[in-house]
């Protein structure tokens, strides 16, 4: 996934109290991101795992892979549509 995090338009850190939960927080920057947009997601859920790819198939875009950090899970996704 180096390649593709090298070239991530937006990141949103999500592991925090906070903040909205991952999927909200993806879902609200998929909507606000111009097509073509890449954006990373960092999540400390670990249903997310299942949530976020899910969702990314149900809206049609693309899920371009997920890396594990030693705190998160970073979920990378293009704006296709």
């Amino acid at each position: 996934m180096s390649q593709s995090e090298s070239s991530v338009d937006e990141e949103v850190y999500a592991c925090v109290g906070f903040c909205d939960p991952p999927i909200q927080e993806l879902m609200h920057w998929m909507h606000l991101l111009p097509v073509g947009s890449v954006l990373a997601v960092d999540s400390c859920d670990a249903s997310d795992a299942h949530d976020i790819p899910t969702w990314l198939e149900m809206a049609r875009y693309e899920f371009v892979g997920a890396s594990t950090e030693d705190e998160y899970t970073r979920y990378v996704a293009r704006k296709t549509h």
